[in-house]
């Protein structure tokens, strides 16, 4: 519950008394003893056992009216029949009396009073005959009105009595009507709270359980319960054990029961607030929001509660001859004496007259009544008007320091609060300072639905926070933005289930406003706001609109592009690449988008200028690998579909000065590897020997050799044979695949440059002749040739200048071939053999000893091979990587071998960090130096399994603290 305007400072300037009642002067309390009192209306009523009913109106205290009751009397010293307790009706007109034989009367108090004499001349008590016929055993009672009552009986009946009109002659043939049957539940007491009229609220109790009905008909409420068996809510407390005059006190909308632990107590009702004419609609839980008072936080415990009742803002208990007072508000014993009596003596219980302006309680025995007067010292004038909910003149008084208008501002809070206006009262708790916020946030959090309070209060304090405290507004700021998420879910959720198109427009309208007002508010403390809570909170509410909006306020492009990424919306990706300040993120992702939209995103590559390229070809080759599981050629167009990823090399190539040699041969690897022989022609490879002609000296031949040679494209590697001047092999390879004219070309470019020595000449004249015999024997006897040996010999010998003569043509032929065909070239030759034979004898062995030059370098080529540029650093220390053992990885990352060690020891790679850890250990031990042989190259090659920045041994997560709890200054920071 809400703070009451009456707050603990009134509490604390409690004033309790406790008098004696003079009833000296009734001579019969000297026979027989006081059994049962109330007082309602201003009116007392109370009974001796023997059977006299004394009423007295406490206006004319001084006049006494007295009524015997008639009772049973077997004739002896004591009689039969003895009167045990009696209920008030809450105007004081009628009186409800039981005996202990369950005989049950019904007084007319208001015609008592009337009489002028203590001998009435009217019939004024009426036997109830239904119940006594029925032996109702009745335990307690609770009027509906003036007229009509709930009585529980012991054996777990609830009943109803009404006297209709208030017709006392019709009480005889009074039918009462059981409204519940609680099997095994026996004690039963019945609370209404009766200031909501036509309706009631009804609180039944039994020995262990506590129910709860609302909206009863105060006028006939059969009907009501009997169709409403089931409460509305029901919660069990363990049983009291010993018994008590009263377990169960009501006052106006506040309850109380005894139970084994100690006392429940809680409210039902709704409250006015005589200023702002507001109400209360709560939704809590009656029962289970009740407070509960321990018996262990009473001083003399062994004593049990015998009766209570309440007041507006405290419990008075009677134990034994101990009265307590306890605040309900804060659970404080205020009051505890203990009254002296006689010996025989006994203290009966407690009533309270809750009608009068000032309220009146009491507290009778056997033979005295106590009037207990509870009262406060004088209070200010603020006080006095925060009392009477007159908020607005008590802020209008002058000369109030601050921190009253703080005190004034909360109570109005508190005051609006439980009367149902949260707006207002969050902007009342928003000006005051009284209250902790954590506790006012929490009663706007608990009390309703509607998060407009809790966001006004919120706002209210922001706009009072000054600038410097910046982790207060953090906070505030994080909170707010919670509660128009709040908003928003709760009209999406009204969307979704309206179905009137009126409405729907409506609640539409509604969500366009909140949205509005929410970007207003994040553009406004855009700054103010934690960006990761901020994000976090939209994108787990899905809010994509503000989301977006509020990460290009802040320019976080790189969220906004992982968000698109996330959502598969590569084109929405793609485009906010444009704006990324961390080039970074266009590495990262470059990949995933390569392989959805490859087309547009290269053309937007192409647009950013600060783009390494060279950090792409990763992704440019992760793309070309998918690339190439898929048909390369169109079926539709059979033409080669586009590799996206060399038309960004070949654009970089021609649009940059592109000095990498790895972008060239990364754009050499696409155009061969994409070679098919079977659908592309000669022209293709004519393409990659241009390319290659117009950046030479750019890329590593060797490397493009091999590729060459690997995906078949032999005029590439014939060109590539003779640039490394490995003369034979093109020769060999065209041959091979029937490429005569092209073996000829190689052999006519021999020897091509201007600068050559006469040692150059003559090696390169004989390695002429070496390969024309190559390719002159594959021309005399390919069977394709159409033409006749002599034509064959003619053109030979022509084409080759004089580098070939008939004599080294002849061991080609066959034995049958005629000499018609060679005497024009063997006359010839013979002509010059003689004048050139030693020369041909030094060509030959020049030409042998080149042969093996070049099949080492050959061998030698085909190894693959890293260049490190000079002073090149250890990528883990920094420092220079050739004064030391070191290792080189194919994705240029270099490591001092210690370096690497190290980081792998470091990381969470479990398996290898074993395997290296074991052969540390073996090597420490072993002596023997072929062993240690081994487990150094067994080391070497678990250390060069992969690198240790690039591969998976560097992934780990972090977790930590945002803040440094420990630290009492920052923490201080964070407190509003």
């Amino acid at each position: 519950m809400g703070a009451d305007p009456n707050y603990k400072a009134d509490i604390s300037q409690l004033g309790v008394d406790i008098e004696e009642v003079r009833l000296s002067f009734i001579n019969e309390l000297d026979k027989s003893h006081i059994s049962s009192l109330q007082v309602k209306s201003n009116i007392m009523c109370f009974v001796l056992q023997s059977g006299i009913l004394f009423v007295i109106d406490l206006d004319k205290p001084s006049k006494v009216h007295k009524y015997p009751i008639p009772l049973l009397n077997g004739g002896g010293k004591k009689p039969i029949e003895l009167l045990i307790r009696i209920w008030l009706s809450p105007n004081g007109s009628l009186l409800f009396l039981k005996t202990n034989l369950s005989n049950y009367y019904v007084c007319d108090v208001n015609t008592l009073l009337e009489e002028n004499d203590q001998k009435p001349t009217r019939a004024l008590l009426f036997q109830v005959a239904s119940l006594s016929k029925n032996n109702y055993d009745i335990n307690s009672l609770e009027w509906c009105n003036d007229a009509s009552f709930l009585c529980g009986s012991k054996d777990g009946h609830v009943s109803f009595v009404d006297v209709p009109n208030g017709d006392l002659l019709k009480l005889s043939n009074l039918s009462v009507t059981t409204v519940l049957k609680l099997i095994n539940k026996l004690m039963v007491y019945c609370g209404i709270n009766k200031k909501n009229k036509p309706y009631i609220e009804c609180i039944i109790v039994s020995d262990s359980n506590i129910m709860y009905w609302g909206n009863i008909d105060s006028d006939n409420p059969i009907r009501s319960l009997k169709n409403r068996k089931v409460p509305e809510e029901k919660e069990q407390f363990d049983k009291l054990s010993a018994n008590t005059t009263n377990k169960f006190s009501t006052y106006e909308d506040r309850f109380s029961w005894v139970t084994a632990n100690g006392v429940v107590f809680g409210r039902t009702g709704d409250d006015i607030d005589q200023e702002y004419k507001t109400f209360t609609n709560s939704n809590r839980k009656i029962l289970l929001d009740a407070n509960l008072f321990l018996n262990v936080e009473l001083t003399e415990r062994q004593k049990i509660i015998n009766d209570i009742i309440m007041t507006d803002f405290y419990l008075i208990l009677q134990r034994d001859t101990l009265i307590t007072v306890i605040n309900r508000l804060t659970n404080e014993i205020v009051y505890e004496e203990e009254l002296l009596l006689n010996e025989s003596e006994n203290i009966i219980g407690l009533t309270a007259d809750h009608s009068q302006e000032v309220p009146t309680y009491w507290c009778y025995s056997n033979l005295h009544v106590y009037e207990i007067t509870i009262s406060n010292k004088s209070h200010s004038v603020w006080k006095i008007l925060c009392k009477q909910n007159k908020f607005n003149t008590a802020q209008s008084l002058l000369d109030i320091n601050n921190m009253e208008k703080d005190m004034i501002m909360h109570n109005k809070g508190d005051f609006l609060f439980e009367n149902g206006n949260f707006f207002d009262a969050a902007t009342s708790y928003g000006n005051s300072s009284y209250s902790s916020f954590g506790s006012i946030a929490l009663k706007f959090l608990e009390s309703d639905d509607d998060i407009d309070p809790l966001q006004e209060y919120l706002s209210v304090k922001l706009k009072k926070i000054p600038s410097t405290k910046e982790s207060q507004k953090l906070l505030l700021t994080s909170w707010i933005l919670w509660t128009y998420l709040k908003k928003l879910n709760i009209v999406d959720e009204k969307i979704a289930s309206e179905k009137s198109s009126v409405l729907l427009t409506k609640l539409k309208e509604d969500k366009e406003i909140i949205k509005s007002e929410l970007n207003t508010f994040l553009s406004e403390y855009a700054f103010s706001l934690d960006k990761k809570i901020v994000l976090q909170l939209l994108l787990s509410q899905n809010r994509q609109d503000e989301l977006l909006f509020y990460a290009k306020l802040i320019s976080d492009f790189e969220f906004i592009l992982n968000y698109w990424i996330k959502k598969e919306k590569w084109y929405e990706a793609q485009k906010s690449l444009l704006n990324i300040t961390d080039v970074k993120q266009i590495y990262e992702h470059a990949s995933l988008l390569l392989l959805k939209i490859p087309d547009s995103l290269i053309k937007t590559w192409m647009k950013i200028d600060k783009i390494d390229y060279v950090k792409l070809i990763p992704s440019l080759l992760t793309y070309y690998s998918h690339y190439m599981k898929t048909p390369v050629i169109d079926n539709t167009t059979n033409q080669q579909k586009e590799n996206y990823a060399l038309t960004y090399l070949l654009w970089c190539i021609k649009n940059y000065t592109v000095t990498k040699t790895i972008v060239y041969n990364t754009a050499i690897y696409m155009m061969i590897s994409t070679f098919n022989d079977d659908i592309l022609d000669n022209s293709y490879q004519e393409t990659i020997i241009n390319f290659m002609t117009e950046h030479e000296n750019r890329f590593d031949i060797n490397f493009v050799l091999r590729l060459s040679l690997k995906f078949k494209t032999i005029i590439v590697s014939i060109y590539l044979y003779s640039k490394l001047k490995l003369y034979e092999a093109a020769v060999n390879l065209a041959l091979e695949n029937n490429l005569i004219e092209f073996a000829k070309d190689v052999v006519n470019n021999i020897g091509s440059e201007n600068d050559m020595t006469e040692l150059e000449t003559s090696s390169n004249d004989k390695l002429c002749q070496k390969l024309y015999l190559k390719i002159a024997k594959k021309v005399l006897f390919d069977e394709t040739n159409n033409h006749d040996l002599k034509t064959n010999i003619n053109n030979i010998l022509r084409e080759t200048n004089g580098i070939l003569t008939i004599k080294e043509l002849l061991p080609l032929f066959k034995e049958f071939t005629t000499i018609a065909n060679l005497k024009d070239q063997i006359i010839k030759s013979l002509e010059l053999h003689g004048k050139s034979m030693s020369q041909i004898t030094q060509n030959i062995k020049s030409s042998m000893i080149m042969k093996e030059e070049l099949l080492q370098d050959m061998e030698y080529f085909q190894e693959r091979y890293m260049t490190l540029e000079p002073g090149v650093s250890c990528d883990v220390c920094q420092k220079i990587l050739q004064d030391q053992r070191f290792y080189v990885f194919p994705c240029s990352h270099n490591f001092h071998e210690r370096c690497i060690k190290d980081s792998i020891l470091d990381s969470n790679e479990i398996i290898l960090k074993s395997k290296i850890e074991n052969i540390e250990r073996k090597l420490n031990r072993e002596n023997n130096k072929v062993r240690k042989m081994t487990l150094n190259k067994e080391m070497n090659k678990l250390l060069s399994t992969k690198c240790c920045l690039c591969s998976d041994i560097n992934i780990n997560k972090i977790e930590s603290y945002v803040l440094d709890m420990n630290n009492t200054e920052e923490s201080m920071k964070w407190i509003i």
